[in-house]
């Protein structure tokens, strides 16, 4: 049975363990980056369900790559700029038909990864095969799929950038 002060003693003790275990995971940069191969390609999306890609085989990780209406040198100007006006994601590797962002998470800062290839797929429109994959965790609650669904969608409700 408890008594009355040994509780009075846990119950602040209980308050801030949450809030410092918060703290410390905070910081931690948990997990690695699974990333595109050396052959340009993007990775598959392997083990817990926390990821999407344009390229998957399977129906649950599947999300439809971004068709633009513009040369890829368009397309990935546009992209940078829907990028950084989100303000959670920094782009840390730009090629001509590649761009890598992390995003870090609001709440417990965990980062994930999305990645862009670009590809004239006509002479009008430009494919951008996309992958969206947290770092940690098993499920991400859909949250990669509806990143690159808004990203999709500033692409297109957005007027391309000028020079």
């Amino acid at each position: 049975m408890w008594k009355p002060a040994t509780a009075a003693l846990i119950r602040p003790s209980l308050r801030l363990a949450a809030p410092l275990a918060l703290a410390l995971l905070s910081g931690c940069g948990l997990g690695s980056a699974n990333l595109r191969d050396d052959d340009g390609q993007l990775a598959p999306c392997t083990g817990a369900p926390r990821c999407v890609s344009s390229l998957s085989r399977d129906p649950a990780r599947y999300i439809e790559p971004i068709r633009y209406p513009g040369s890829l040198v368009q397309a990935r100007h546009h992209l940078l700029v829907v990028l950084a006006e989100r303000g959670d994601a920094r782009v840390v590797e730009e090629q001509l038909n590649y761009l890598r962002a992390e995003v870090t998470t609001p709440l417990l800062r965990f980062i994930d990864d999305l990645e862009f290839v670009m590809a004239p797929e006509s002479e009008t429109v430009t494919r951008i095969d996309v992958r969206s994959s947290s770092r940690i965790g098993y499920y991400d609650f859909q949250t990669n799929r509806l990143r690159l669904e808004a990203i999709r969608a500033a692409l297109r409700d957005t007027p391309a950038p000028t020079r």
